[in-house]
């Protein structure tokens, strides 16, 4: 008895994990390119967000804002961005000019 009670409890165990996994895999990343380049790699802290940034841009996997508010933040520190992505939805043309319009001067 103590055998299949042991069995039960770690199918439900692997079950529950099977169904919480996809759910941390499908966290978007966040993309922001700043319009002026970093020149060296470096992890930069906007609000709450940790951004791992390198020449290429900056990119994070945690956001507690909105979207807009997190490209907003993020203009506010670099200065205006080239682009900005939420996984694999890049901002249109509107979406990236409100943004950009609360950049750093």
């Amino acid at each position: 008895m103590l055998r299949s009670n042991t069995l039960i409890s770690l199918a439900v165990a692997a079950l529950t994990l099977g169904v919480a996994m996809p759910a941390a895999a499908q966290t978007p990343t966040y993309r922001a390119v700043p319009v002026v380049k970093m020149t060296v790699a470096d992890n930069v802290v906007i609000g709450e967000t940790l951004w791992n940034c390198g020449t290429a841009g900056c990119t994070t996997s945690k956001a507690t804002s909105r979207p807009a508010i997190v490209c907003e933040q993020t203009a506010k520190k670099f200065g205006k961005l080239e682009s900005f992505a939420v996984g694999a939805a890049n901002f249109d043309d509107a979406a990236l000019a409100k943004c950009n319009a609360k950049a750093k001067a």
